[in-house]
C-alpha cells in the first residue's frame, strides 16, 4: 500500500497541476490489515513481502489515518534488507497534514537509512530529511505542495476515490520519495477479473501515466504502470505492475496475499 513511492523517484520534476479543489478523504474500513508480495515481472523471482495495518479514527469533524508497514526482501540497489514505515495523516476541513518515517535496516538488523517526511497542505509547505545512519550525513529538502498533491505514501489509498470521480480520471502531482513533484494522470481502463494469492476479485484496471511535456518524455523510458482496485467498496488495491524504483529499474508485479477489514479498535 505505501511503498509505491519508490516507483517514480528518478523522474524529472514538473510543475504541479493547479486546482481549486482538494481531494476528499478516501474510503476506508475503520481498520484494515493485509499483506503483499512482489516478484520480478520477467523472471518470476520472489523479491519481497510487506505487511500493513491502517486505522481510521473520526472525532469532532477530524479524520486521522494511522498506517504502519513492515517489509523484508531484496530491494533493488540495496540487497537483502528489512524496513518499517509509519504514517500519520490528518484531515480537518481545509486543513490536511501528513508525516511519515521510513527506516531501512541491513540483514543484520542495523539501521542504514532513515527518511522523514512532513507535509502541511494548508500552509503549502513540506520537508524531507534523509539520514545516512553510518555516516550521520543528513540531507534536508524543502518543497511546496498543492491542494492536489498526493504523497507517495497515500497514492494507493487516494486512488480509491477514482471509481466515483467524474470521467474516472484523476489528475494530481505526485510527491516522490526524494521530493520531486511529478504531474500524473490516473484513469480507469475498464473492469477485469484478477486472481492473486488472496483470491479472485472483480477489479477496475487503472493506468497511471506521467502527464505534461516532461512527463510524456519520461514515459518513453518507463514500463507502463497499472494498478487493479476492487470494484466493490472500499476499492482496495489488489495488484500492481510497473517499475520497481524508477526509470530503467526492473519491472515488478505486486499482488495481494491477504486483506482483512476489521471493526474499529475498542478503547
Amino acid at each position: 500500500m505505501l511503498v509505491i513511492g519508490l516507483v517514480l523517484s528518478c523522474l524529472q520534476a514538473t510543475s504541479p497541476i493547479r486546482a481549486a479543489s482538494r481531494f476528499p478523504v478516501p474510503p476506508l474500513a475503520p481498520r484494515e490489515q493485509g499483506e503483499y508480495q512482489a516478484r520480478d515481472a520477467q523472471s518470476g523471482e520472489d523479491l519481497w513481502r510487506t505487511r500493513w495495518d491502517v486505522e481510521e479514527a473520526n472525532t469532532d469533524e477530524i479524520t486521522r489515518i494511522h498506517a504502519e508497514e513492515e517489509g523484508r526482501g531484496r530491494l533493488e540497489g540495496t540487497g537483502l534488507a528489512a524496513w518499517n514505515v509509519r504514517v500519520e495523516a490528518t484531515f480537518s476541513g481545509g486543513d490536511r497534514r501528513l508525516t511519515s518515517r521510513r527506516e531501512i535496516r541491513d540483514d543484520s538488523g542495523r539501521a542504514v537509512r532513515v527518511e522523514e517526511r512532513a507535509f502541511d497542505y494548508g500552509a503549502g509547505t513540506g520537508s524531507i530529511t534523509i539520514t545516512d545512519v553510518a555516516t550521520g550525513r543528513r540531507v534536508v529538502r524543502q518543497l511546496s505542495v498543492e491542494a492536489t498533491s498526493i504523497a507517495a505514501e497515500m497514492l494507493a489509498t487516494q486512488l480509491r476515490l477514482l471509481p466515483d470521480t467524474e470521467g474516472h480520471r484523476m489528475r494530481f502531482s505526485l510527491i516522490t520519495r526524494d521530493g520531486k513533484l511529478v504531474d500524473m494522470e490516473a484513469s480507469i481502463l475498464g473492469q477485469e477479473m484478477v486472481t492473486v494469492p488472496a483470491g479472485r476479485f472483480e477489479c477496475y484496471k487503472i493506468e497511471i501515466d506521467p502527464s505534461g511535456f516532461r512527463g510524456v518524455l519520461a514515459d518513453l523510458f518507463l514500463p507502463r504502470i497499472f494498478m487493479w482496485h476492487t470494484v466493490a467498496a472500499p476499492h482496495f488495491w489488489v495488484k500492481y505492475q510497473g517499475p520497481d524504483e524508477g526509470r530503467l529499474s526492473r519491472e515488478i508485479v505486486r499482488e495481494l496475499v491477504r486483506f482483512e477489514p476489521r471493526p474499529a479498535a475498542t478503547p
